[in-house]
């Protein structure tokens, strides 16, 4: 046993090699009165303990017992903060946990030995100083008398370890990017993005540094897709009956984007809620029935794509570990559910699952755990539903996707090509800041393509907002819709599909799928504001996605002619015909398209598609057309 200990401190730290030396006995009474009445209290009133405990230690450092009392304690606490993604918490209090656990240590190493090598190790796992976690591990594992309630956790420990060298030794191919206008200096996370992808909804947790935190559900909509990617609109706090005064936050959508589930918070009571669009309003909050809220955290809920099947994370006992995924059945449509049913050991395990997210597949579950092996304290992994019904075993998503920060949150757009997640990283705004980025092939679900055929044109007018903005979502479905600079949902990946995605759906209104002159193809027309020449945002997007199409098939040039409509004189619409034509020239050419492939010709008030003694009309005439031409 000696020589165990002798091992175990000199791989913990240097400063332990005098920890041989006889354990000291506190001879005063008072102290030992102190100490008796300090571990009473931690039964009544463990904040008062503690205080007792450190004010002991204090003045005996060498009161080897309530060091390591303490140093249980601040583990604890760590444990915790993590739970809660508080990372600056949850190093101070590793700090304080490995300090006073190798103040015991170096005081008598005797004392519980084989209880205090493996909370030590378990310290050092935690503060992902692997290496030494590993030696004190394996040393308490080898112990002649291992603490027996410990062993199975510090093997599971071990083989985490074993795992977290095999994932950072195959790194996947990673690069994400900050949303912008999004994230800001306070904490924005749990992102969820409709599965239209026009509207991401997130929590913005403000005033931490001083103290108090106030966590708001907010809302952020698609503006445009430029050559970096998404582009959303800056953040605005969602209006009554949400952000009513209680911490809100985590939100799911249903397909339709008709019923929002969201999790509402009073101290480490989280309850699910539910409220309904109606007529573009939406209506009073209401929470689920008590079988699925307990007196226990119940949150973080993600409804399926039938909008039947419900889950969410909960502590409530009877579990397998902290936190664990559960999930319930829709038995009527008033909102009646079945009896919750944990998803079982292999999603869960004796530490902590959260953050479920149920792809618009169906059957891809993606959820953050600090219980599989991993890279940091949360990763994330994806699990599917097999044809039996029952899930497979979860994978970890790979290094660097997950960090050896805590990453919780991911959802995954329809097509299962881009991730949105919430993670603290160096190149953060805030703390906690959204991201997004291509999905790697390994860890897409099934892609969900919209129905092709007979249009289907459904308007979802919901109000958002701190003052009710109305924000209009028009999704099509089916290929005889227009949609003007529509965004790409899934980049296409061949020619063919470039070009149907890029050619004029309807010219003239005639039916026909593309009017071709002399072979070219006409692309969508560039509309602009009167008397103007200035590009919108959607469109420099368009103009963007068109580049990178015309570099990655450099036998296609385009043509550029533009046109005015009828208010003006003849010479200063021809200039301004040129203009707009220069304006998506030069678009193209800064998008890196060679200029010996472009070609302008401006025709002023000549050549009018439209009436001109119509607001509607002169609207369409101020265009530049684009032909594409194959070489």
């Amino acid at each position: 046993m000696k020589k165990i200990a002798a091992i175990l401190l000199f791989a913990a730290a240097p400063s332990m090699l005098m920890a041989q030396r006889e354990c000291p006995t506190v001879k005063s009474k008072d102290l030992q009165k102190r100490y008796t009445e300090a571990c009473q209290q931690m039964e009544t009133d463990k904040e008062l303990a503690i205080k007792s405990l450190t004010s002991l230690v204090q003045v005996a450092p060498d009161f080897y017992q309530a060091s390591l009392i303490l140093g249980n304690y601040y583990l604890d606490r760590m444990k915790d903060a993590q739970i809660r993604f508080e990372q600056k918490d949850a190093l101070a209090y590793a700090k304080s946990a490995e300090n006073y656990l190798q103040q015991s240590f170096n005081t008598c190493s005797n004392y519980d030995s084989s209880r205090a090598t493996f909370l030590l190790g378990e310290c050092y796992y935690l503060s992902r100083k692997y290496d030494l976690a590993k030696t004190l591990l394996t040393n308490f594992l080898n112990d002649d008398n291992p603490a027996g309630s410990c062993v199975a956790r510090a093997k599971k420990r071990l083989s985490m370890i074993d795992d977290y060298n095999d994932i950072m030794a195959h790194p996947i191919k990673f690069d994400s990017k900050m949303l912008r206008d999004v994230s800001t200096k306070d904490d924005e996370f749990l992102p969820l993005i409709s599965h239209d992808g026009t509207i991401m909804l997130y929590t913005r947790r403000q005033g931490r540094r001083n103290g108090t935190a106030i966590e708001e559900l907010m809302m952020s909509t698609l503006e445009r897709i430029d050559e970096e990617g998404e582009v959303f609109s800056p953040g605005i706090k969602m209006g009554p009956p949400f952000n009513m005064g209680d911490l809100q936050g985590g939100a799911s959508l249903s397909i339709d984007n008709r019923i929002i589930y969201i999790t509402i918070c009073q101290g480490d009571d989280c309850d699910i809620h539910f409220s309904r669009n109606e007529n573009g309003e939406w209506q009073p909050l209401v929470k689920l029935s008590n079988t699925i809220n307990t007196d226990y955290f119940d949150g973080q809920p993600s409804i399926d794509p039938t909008g039947n099947v419900l889950y969410f994370a909960s502590n409530r006992p009877g579990g397998y570990g902290g936190y664990d995924l559960y999930k319930v059945e829709r038995k009527t449509a008033d909102m009646a559910w079945s009896a919750p049913v944990n998803l079982g050991p292999t999603i869960n395990t004796e530490f902590d699952e959260k953050t479920p997210y149920m792809h618009c597949d169906g059957k891809t579950l993606y959820f953050s755990s600090n219980g599989h092996g991993g890279v940091g304290g949360f990763d994330i992994f994806h699990s599917r539903i097999e044809d039996n019904g029952s899930f497979s075993k979860p994978k970890n998503m790979g290094y660097p996707l997950n960090t050896e920060s805590d990453e919780v949150a991911y959802v995954v757009s329809a097509d299962g090509q881009r991730i949105y997640f919430s993670a603290k990283m160096l190149s953060g705004i805030g703390g906690w800041d959204i991201y997004c980025a291509e999905l790697s092939a390994s860890n897409r679900p099934d892609p969900v393509v919209l129905p092709k055929g007979n249009p289907l044109i459904v308007e979802n007018s919901v109000k958002f907002g701190r003052t009710g903005t109305t924000v209009t979502d028009t999704v099509r479905y089916g290929n005889n819709t227009t949609t003007v600079y529509e965004e790409w949902r899934k980049k296409p990946t061949t020619e063919t599909e470039f070009v149907e995605y890029f050619k004029k759906k309807n010219p003239d209104n005639d039916g026909s799928n593309s009017r071709r002159r002399g072979g070219a193809i006409e692309l969508e027309d560039i509309n602009f504001d009167f008397n103007s020449s200035k590009l919108s945002d959607h469109i420099q997007g368009y103009l963007s996605r068109l580049a990178i199409f015309l570099n990655e098939y450099p036998q296609y040039n385009v043509e550029l002619l533009g046109h005015t409509d009828g208010i003006g004189n003849v010479e200063a619409n021809m200039a301004l015909s040129k203009r707009r034509c220069n304006a998506v020239y030069n678009h193209l050419v800064k998008n890196g398209v060679n200029p010996k492939r472009l070609t302008l010709q401006g025709f002023g008030m000549s050549s009018p598609m439209a009436s001109n003694d119509t607001d509607q009309g002169r609207a369409l005439n101020r265009r530049v057309e684009l032909l594409l031409v194959k070489e």
